[in-house]
Formats: C-alpha cells, structure tokens, sequence
C-alpha cells in the first residue's frame, strides 16, 4: 500500500516527553500570562482578557488564525483522535503563527518546552477522515506510528 506524508504540531518538554499539540502549547501560554490554572481558559476568559497585555494580544492573534482551521466531526466527537495535517496546506500557511507560538513557548517556559513537527507516513486504511487540509487517525494508529516517529524542533522547518 502507498504510503503519504502527514504531520502534527506537539509541544514537548525537556524531558523529551509530547504533553499536546499546539493549541494546547497556546492555552498553556495564556494561563501564565493571565495567571490562571491552564483548566480555567474557555473563549469567555479569552475575550474578556483582550487588552490586557500586548503579549495577550499577539498570542490572541496567533490563535484567532489557528482557529479558523475546520475541527472534522470525527475529532470533535472523539477528542482523543488525532489530527495530521499535509505539509503544503498547514505548515506553509499557518508556519508563522506556529514559529511565533514556538518562540513565545520557548521564552516563557526558559526551554522547559517547545513546539516539535512529527512526520506520519500513513495508509488511506489508517485514515478515518480526510479532506484536502488535514486527516483524523484513531489513538492506536498514532501510538503505532509515534514509537519510531522522529521530529524535528518547529524552528527547525524551512519557511518558503
């Protein structure tokens, strides 16, 4: 079977451990700016906290163009499936976003975490969802695939 290249956005800390992906690196980012448990960030905090720092700010810009990215029904339903994305549609256009999340992670933690891209190569079988963006894989596909999953840092992709 034909095998094609898809990739996910994961924080990671300096024990080599992924702890999320990226929107979960961008709620971390905002309950240390606000001072909050990461638990207690919902769209209500975050509306109503606009303005309140320039470093805010910026970060609620980064995530206002990462939200706009479509949630397949078969993440939102399961939120234990994975989303993968193609490199051209995701990491071209949403890379400076994401090199801004990476460096603001990076800053605010002293190194304690970064952003990482992880390369899946994966069958049409493995996939339950597709569309010309991104794909939803199960929690046993990606388990199958992350054991011998290289990465490189977010900071290390090429930007065209």
């Amino acid at each position: 079977m034909k095998k094609r290249a898809f990739y996910r956005v994961e924080s990671m800390d300096s024990d080599g451990n992924t702890v999320g992906g990226y929107v979960g690196a961008l709620f971390y980012l905002f309950s240390k700016i606000l001072n909050v448990d990461p638990e207690q960030i919902n769209e209500d905090l975050l509306s109503a906290s606009v303005g309140s720092s320039p470093e805010f700010d910026s970060l609620m810009v980064n995530f206002a163009m990462l939200c706009d990215i479509p949630k397949p029904d078969e993440f939102i339903n399961n939120r234990e499936n994975y989303c993968l994305y193609q490199k051209d549609t995701f990491l071209e256009d949403e890379i400076y976003e994401l090199l801004n999340i990476a460096r603001k992670l990076s800053e605010m933690t002293n190194g304690e975490f970064v952003l990482i891209c992880k390369k899946f190569m994966l069958t049409d079988d493995e996939i339950i969802y597709e569309d010309d963006f991104q794909v939803v894989i199960t929690p046993e596909v990606y388990k199958r695939h992350n054991r011998n999953n290289r990465f490189k840092l977010l900071s290390e992709i090429e930007v065209r």
